[in-house]
């Protein structure tokens, strides 16, 4: 076999490999798409609430900035200075929610939850929006608040980490809220189908 024929051959090869994998992308592609498809919207919303929570609990809480001669910027995220407890309690929430939403998603009850999965993200989820509430306040308050100092202006106020983990954790409860009223109606729905009241 003369070398023209060899690199000829070896191309080809190539091709096929890289149509069969192109092949299997689309098809780990499709089935992923299929697999979302099924999830029940109230399971997706919890999700993505819990994901927004944990990764809003590493975006900063509260920055400042300083503008003139002593300029500079300076934030916190949930785990540090005054909202340090309050951010630790938000972040393993966020934790158990998604531990929670992969138990829903794979149809397990796990041993230690008695309650009913949607029952617990709506309380969790409640739980995290009360908790950075108070860490609103808390970082809304004058001690963290703007003020001028030597001839600089310092802008200090609630940064947007907080906002992303709130909203997250607003979704947690609305998703644990929609799917405990659903499966409500479904229980009810199955009474009377049985002939109840």
């Amino acid at each position: 076999m003369d070398t023209k024929s060899a690199f000829a051959e070896n191309d080809s090869v190539k091709k096929v490999n890289m149509s069969s994998l192109g092949e299997q992308a689309r098809m780990v592609g499709g089935s992923l798409k299929s697999a979302l498809n099924k999830v029940p919207n109230e399971f997706k919303i919890t999700g993505v609430g819990a994901v927004l929570v944990f990764i809003g609990s590493f975006l900063p809480w509260w920055s400042m900035s300083a503008t003139g001669p002593y300029g500079s910027t300076y934030s916190i995220s949930a785990f540090n200075d005054s909202t340090f407890l309050l951010g630790v309690l938000v972040f393993l929430g966020s934790i158990f929610s998604l531990i929670v939403a992969v138990f829903e998603y794979i149809g397990k009850r796990p041993a230690f939850i008695k309650i009913p999965h949607a029952f617990v993200q709506m309380i969790v989820g409640s739980e995290m929006t009360l908790l950075m509430l108070i860490a609103f306040s808390i970082l809304t308050s004058p001690r963290f608040s703007s003020t001028s100092v030597i001839a600089s202006r310092i802008e200090a106020g609630v940064s947007y980490g907080l906002f992303v983990a709130l909203i997250g954790a607003v979704m947690v409860a609305v998703g644990g809220f929609l799917e405990w009223k659903g499966a409500m109606w479904l229980e009810r729905l199955g009474k009377k189908k049985d002939g109840g009241v």
